[in-house]
């Protein structure tokens, strides 16, 4: 007879335990009836410690249905994000987290179950490093030789700052369908002020959630 796999009897066993624990009916008499015939058999105590019995696994199991949101089930909320002095890549992710619903216990893969993020001073996000003078976001014109770039320090400082915010955000998110409509829940403005009171956003304070997230 071959060796036995530890580790998958050791597994069984456990879930032989749990049912056990959920009062399953075993019929301990049965089971010293049971003769082993291959490694699919685990020697268990059952009751007594000094009663040895073997029990057939493979006809034991606990299932549970899977729980699948539907869009119907999804409670989307408001949250605003102050982004002064908060680190660009921690703040990204933490973000894109809360967009993807992958917080909430009901998260669904292919369901849209995040929540509306509005984040104010886009303009004063930290930048660590020499990111700031040496990244580049790089784009084409479409003709010959047409190829652009702009630092980041060019961006935070030009028109539309608050593009980088939305940029760095959009590139943690799954390039498909699904992505384009969960990005239409973030809302970015460069200044403090933003147009959706009537909302009543609850504020995050994503400073304190850690000291690695702000800079001074």
């Amino acid at each position: 007879m071959n060796r036995p796999n530890v580790f998958r009897i050791l597994l069984q066993v456990y879930n032989i335990l749990i049912l056990w624990r959920n009062n399953f009916p075993f019929d301990i008499d049965a089971c010293k009836r049971q003769k082993p015939v291959s490694f699919t058999y685990a020697v268990v105590f059952i009751g007594q410690p000094t009663c040895e019995t073997r029990i057939k696994l493979n006809n034991v199991s606990e299932t549970m249905k899977t729980y699948s949101a539907k869009p119907a089930d999804v409670e989307r909320k408001w949250y605003v994000i102050d982004a002064e002095g908060l680190v660009l890549g921690r703040l990204a992710s933490s973000v894109a987290i809360r967009l993807r619903g992958k917080h909430k216990p009901l998260y669904t893969p292919h369901i849209d179950c995040g929540d509306h993020i509005v984040i104010v001073n886009a303009e004063k996000v930290a930048i660590t490093g020499n990111k700031r003078a040496d990244k580049r976001f790089y784009w084409h014109t479409g003709y010959p030789g047409g190829i652009k770039d702009r630092t980041w320090d060019q961006i935070l400082s030009g028109k539309h700052p608050e593009r980088l915010v939305e940029k760095a955000i959009e590139r943690m998110l799954p390039k498909t369908k699904l992505g384009r409509t969960v990005i239409g829940k973030l809302h970015v403005y460069a200044g403090p002020e933003h147009p959706h009171e009537a909302q009543q956003p609850e504020a995050i304070d994503f400073a304190a959630q850690n000291k690695k997230n702000t800079r001074n």
